[in-house]
């Protein structure tokens, strides 16, 4: 069987031009873009905008066997009875549209970190 998933990272130029190398700090700014992702991703039964997001340091985990198929599913009618904005390309979508609530948000945790 083939296992296949989406790995979700918060854009590097966020990470890069702020120089964030703290795994601590990095892992909390992934922990916003699954939240703010989460009304993008695709809801059925739960278990892959909420169940199967995992956030690491570098990225989000989505572990479940058709997350990349339903990721690129241009063609595919997603159901949007749980989250009226789901989408494929949930990342982008969430980026164009909570971008700068997001930036905010990363801002927050690094103004936090350096108190």
């Amino acid at each position: 069987m083939k296992i296949t998933y989406v790995r979700k990272q918060a854009p590097k130029e966020t990470i890069k031009k702020l120089h964030i190398e703290d795994p601590k700090v990095r892992k909390k700014i992934h922990a916003v873009m699954k939240k703010y992702m989460e009304p993008y991703v695709p809801f059925r039964t739960g278990m892959l905008a909420v169940h199967k997001a995992e956030v690491h340091t570098d990225y989000v985990l989505y572990n479940v066997p058709y997350a990349k198929k339903l990721y690129h599913a241009k063609w595919m009618r997603i159901n949007k009875s749980f989250h009226p904005l789901a989408t494929d390309h949930w990342a982008e979508a969430m980026i164009k549209a909570k971008n700068k609530h997001y930036l905010n948000a990363v801002a927050k945790i690094i103004r936090q970190e350096n108190e």
